[in-house]
């Protein structure tokens, strides 16, 4: 403006083009200049964000603030990309509250950009279809302008570059968005990109050292790591407590004679062996004495410690106590459950062996005609049949926490609810013998294949008092339980050859169960050495539909119309109704049992004042008298009783061999009772 001297010329105007240019080269260098000292000073702010911080959560909010911060932005955020989601998931931001704040990966503008792969400059979000509006309502902020780059993860030999996030810079605190901006964020994004993998990187690495710490924590077994200096690397809680450390972390660094001291020199010379070999090597049923002067029996294992090249650089020492607790641990489960025997050993596992009075459910078996198949095997395919069998009907017993009691013959005691008791002890019950059966179910088909007879297993079961606890000599003591339930159990087992049953129980057992079964009344006996009663039940459950017609809802009601006619003493109606049931279950074993003796009731009557019990224990009982005190004339004069009907007098053959058959099973049965 206003030229001194003279007026202005041409000159004038060439000079000036020629200047302003100069000064634009000069104004593009500052700029360049300006932005690459911009660049290096966001650079050097990520780098010392990675190095302050460990957490990754930490690195991002650093990262959110450098980007708010040169920007000049009133908010910033991260988005980072959930595969499993499919969605993008807010990681942080510069003002540092986080929300749980998740959308699908192709809403909103964020999605856009991290969809398409493309950064945007939005001058105005509200008219923009794509904002969601909804955020400012509930948040209260004014969202006017929008600069969102997507961040790329570098490829490599293997794996193209991929988008991993968004990174979104909301309002410009002065004037607007340009493309400047968006090549600073877009820089900005690439480095923060290399500072998240080395993060992530950073990240996996301390997780897998923390996985690894837990796995060796959690091993049972002392684990001690030397490395080729010979000094202790590692000593995991397990070995500290086996060693008697107190601190495991003051062992680290010294040399290995710091814990193996000269009692315990034969450890050290174990471990040269393997520095010298470079082989493995496991001591066992060693003395090892601690700094304290306690002994252990300890199992010890030696193997060399190999890089990535198999290059030794360590020896990993791994010790097992095996003194008195570990032993009577292997001893228990041998008799019990693993559960049960753990519980033992918390609770203090000798005074739980001690006699004592408890209430338990007793479950007995034995095979049906076992000494017919011993004699047609021999002795020793016998006892290879056994251990099969027994291995099969122990792992039922362990698999529902049962106490292995005693095998006498071919039988198995086993007890729920000593010397640990639980609440499900009936049902344990009741479901191990449901397993049991089935189990056989599946060996008689192998045995059937290999032309071998199968088996049938009787199974009785009761709930009541036993006595358990150690019982033997001062040389040899085992555990066991005795007393009236444990009889009865047996001889409910007994019972399943007489009625045909797989699986009897008595009312205290059913009585004591939580969950519904498939029961069926069977009848109310007395037995050897129980004055008293005893109801008993058949359990189904283990019998499939289509080959047990007993789950039969029609045959079912009947039985038990007829049950009670029987009760009543109401015999020929009794007898009608149990044929009923026979013409539908012509298999059902104990709807003939129950007819046969109101045949034989209706022949010669019960006394008046007779309770309906079935005595097992007499030879003289009721029936046995009425088969044995005149049989042929029972059977012969059935046909002139006016009463009788035509379909009874069907059944006098069948009575008749029924009787002779059923008098020796009580007679063969009461005998061995006696002699029990």
């Amino acid at each position: 403006l206003n030229k001194e001297q003279g007026a202005f010329a041409k000159f004038d105007l060439d000079l000036l083009e020629k200047m302003t240019a100069h000064a634009a080269n000069a104004l593009v260098v500052a700029q360049v200049a300006h932005q690459h000292a911009q660049l290096k000073a966001i650079l050097s702010e990520i780098s010392d964000a990675m190095t302050s911080s460990q957490e990754l959560n930490d690195l991002l909010k650093s990262l959110s603030k450098i980007v708010c911060s040169h920007l000049g932005v009133e908010r910033s955020a991260i988005f980072l990309f959930d595969s499993k989601s499919d969605e993008l998931v807010l990681a942080a931001t510069a003002h540092g509250k986080i929300n749980n704040i998740r959308f699908p990966s192709n809403a909103g503008i964020a999605g856009s950009v991290f969809t398409s792969e493309t950064p945007l400059i939005i001058d105005d979000a509200y008219a923009d279809t794509r904002f969601n509006q909804e955020i400012d309502r509930q948040t209260g902020f004014r969202t006017r302008s929008i600069l969102c780059a997507p961040i790329w993860k570098k490829g490599n030999g293997k794996e193209k570059r991929k988008v991993i996030g968004v990174a979104q810079c909301v309002n410009k605190i002065k004037g607007a968005f340009i493309d400047q901006d968006l090549d600073l964020l877009a820089n900005m994004t690439t480095q923060a990109a290399h500072a998240l993998e080395a993060a992530n990187l950073t990240h996996d690495l301390i997780r897998m050292k923390n996985y690894n710490e837990c796995i060796l924590e959690s091993i049972g077994d002392g684990i001690i790591s030397i490395d080729n200096d010979c000094n202790i690397a590692k000593v995991n809680k397990a070995a500290a407590v086996i060693l008697c450390v107190d601190d495991p972390a003051h062992c680290i660094g010294h040399d290995m004679e710091y814990i193996f001291t000269e009692a315990n020199d034969w450890i050290v010379d174990a471990v040269n062996w393997v520095f010298e070999s470079g082989k493995a090597r496991t001591l066992r049923n060693e003395k090892y004495q601690s700094v304290g002067g306690k002994i252990f029996d300890v199992n010890i294992s030696l193997r060399p410690l190999t890089d990535e090249h198999f290059q030794q650089i360590g020896c990993i020492v791994q010790i097992e106590d095996v003194t008195r607790e570990h032993k009577l641990h292997g001893t228990l489960t041998r008799y019990m459950s693993e559960t049960v025997a753990e519980q033992l050993l918390e609770d203090g596992c000798e005074s739980m062996l001690d006699t004592k009075l408890n209430v338990a459910t007793v479950l007995f078996t034995g095979i049906n005609g076992f000494s017919s198949i011993a004699r047609d095997l021999g002795p020793i395919p016998t006892v290879d049949m056994l251990n099969s069998y027994f291995h099969i009907m122990t792992e039922c017993v362990f698999e529902n926490d049962g106490t292995l009691d005693k095998f006498v013959g071919d039988s198995l005691l086993a007890i729920f609810g000593a010397p640990v008791e639980s609440q499900n002890d009936p049902d344990n019950a009741l479901r191990t013998a449901i397993k049991m059966q089935r189990e056989i179910f599946a060996l008689n088909k192998e045995r059937v294949k290999n032309n071998e007879a199968p088996l049938q297993v009787g199974i009785g079961i009761t709930t009541g008092e036993i006595v358990s606890g150690r019982i033997g000599s001062s040389k040899r003591m085992d555990y066991a339980s005795i007393g009236r339930s444990v009889n009865l159990a047996a001889q409910l087992e007994d019972a399943c050859k007489e009625y045909g049953a797989d699986i009897i129980v008595s009312e205290a057992t059913v009585g004591a169960l939580k969950k519904k079964y498939a029961l069926r009344e069977l009848d109310h006996i007395r037995v050897n050495g129980i004055d008293e009663a005893v109801p008993i039940y058949e359990v189904l459950d283990h019998r499939l539909e289509d080959e047990w017609g007993h789950l039969n809802s029609d045959s079912l009601s009947l039985y038990y119309e007829a049950l009670s006619w029987y009760r009543e003493h109401r015999f020929k109606e009794a007898a009608d109704v149990f044929q009923k049931v026979l013409k539908i279950q012509p298999n059902d074993i104990v709807s003939a049992k129950y007819r046969d003796r109101c045949i034989s009731f209706m022949e010669k009557m019960p006394p008046q004042n007779w309770d309906g019990v079935w005595d097992t224990k007499k030879e003289n009982s009721i029936f046995s008298r009425c088969l044995e005190g005149d049989l042929h004339t029972s059977a012969n004069s059935f046909s002139d009783v006016d009463s009788i009907s035509p379909d009874e007098k069907g059944l006098r053959g069948m009575f008749s061999r029924f009787s002779r058959t059923t008098s020796w099973k009580l007679q063969r049965s009461n005998r061995s009772m006696t002699s029990d």
